[in-house]
């Protein structure tokens, strides 16, 4: 998973796609830490509130 600072909510506000992100993390390499996770919860996609709020609830698919 990919978290992301304030700093880059309007670049990626502007993006479409997946492939998008993937530029702004290269242009932005020394902003990037990898950060160990437990368990398999942190593979999880989630792109909006609505992902989120179905997670929460035990949605299906994860």
């Amino acid at each position: 998973p990919v978290l992301f600072g304030r700093r880059f909510f309007e670049t990626l506000a502007g993006l479409t796609g997946d492939r998008g992100a993937r530029e702004v993390l290269r242009e932005a390499a020394e902003f990037v830490t990898d950060v160990p996770t437990p368990g398999r919860g942190a593979v999880v996609d989630l792109d909006t509130p609505e992902d989120w709020a179905a997670w929460r609830a035990g949605g299906v698919g994860w």
